[in-house]
């Protein structure tokens, strides 16, 4: 089955690209709040001007909208599942991003990052594009709308069960 598009009321939005990290909130990386909204396990908080996992911090992301682009700064974890990023998903020099489950609107890039992997139930709205990583990429039983580009990646590479709409090209041409 794949991912739920009417998220509505029923799951928190993250306004104007905001953070609901519960491990940005603990290291204290939140910056101008707005405001903190508890919705059972998940937290709304709005910021400006950009949501960024901020440098060394692990969060974890479940039924959230983001409205707008999630950025990863380096050596942060990004777990994301279940949820709508309404913009890309920018990643350099990350420890790690697993999304599961999750509609991203715009694309999926990657440079010098260790981990990327799309799990199953995910859809990609544009391309998914993963450059020079230092560890494993993953693209398994998702939508890819636009293109999945993958080049000089020195780790694993998995392109499996997908539907690309688009081409599979450089180091995943021949998945």
């Amino acid at each position: 089955m794949g991912p739920d598009h009417s998220y509505g009321a029923r799951w928190p939005r993250v306004k104007h690209t905001a953070s609901a990290a519960r491990g940005a909130a603990r290291s204290g990386a939140l910056q101008e709040v707005f405001s903190d909204r508890r919705y059972g396990d998940a937290i709304e908080v709005a910021m400006c001007p950009f949501l960024t996992i901020p440098a060394g911090a692990t969060c974890t992301f479940t039924r959230v909208t983001v409205e707008g682009s999630v950025a990863v700064a380096p050596n942060a974890s990004l777990a994301f599942a279940g949820g709508l990023i309404d913009g890309n998903l920018l990643v350099y020099r990350s420890a790690s991003v697993d999304l599961s489950d999750a509609v991203v609107k715009g694309n999926v890039q990657g440079e010098r990052s260790t981990d990327i992997v799309v799990r199953a139930g995910t859809e990609v709205d544009g391309d998914v594009q993963v450059e020079r990583g230092r560890g494993v990429v993953r693209v398994l039983a998702s939508r890819v709308l636009g293109n999945v580009q993958l080049k000089q990646n020195d780790g694993a590479i998995d392109v499996s069960d997908d539907t690309v709409d688009g081409n599979k090209e450089g180091q995943c041409a021949a998945f």
